[in-house]
């Protein structure tokens, strides 16, 4: 049995599952862009604020529609950057998590 014929919305849930990763997807690049600036120890507070609100709603999403795996890696990435400071020994981490949620948004 499928989700769709599980929740009884047929096509309209896989709809609804599809275009949530897409966007959730489009979200990855801000938290990409604080990742690199995290590797150079050049993290603003907007970049790390930006990325942990992105961070935040893919996580809240994921999980929603049936990916906890990516829900878990976004609340990771979420407790990373809403940290105040995190400095560059944290960059390979977030890097390495970053690329795993982008993996199971695609």
């Amino acid at each position: 049995m499928t989700d769709a014929e599980a929740t009884g919305l047929g096509a309209g849930w896989d709809d609804l599952k599809l275009r949530a990763r897409a966007n959730n997807l489009a979200k990855v690049p801000d938290i990409e862009v604080a990742v690199t600036a995290l590797l150079r120890d050049d993290l603003g507070e907007p970049a790390r604020e930006r990325a942990a609100f992105q961070a935040h709603k893919i996580a809240g999403s994921a999980g929603t529609f049936g990916l906890p795996l990516a829900s878990d890696l976004a609340r990771r990435l979420e407790r990373l950057f809403a940290a105040p400071g995190p400095g560059p020994e944290r960059g390979e981490e977030a890097r390495a998590l970053v690329a795993h949620l982008r993996g199971e948004l695609t």
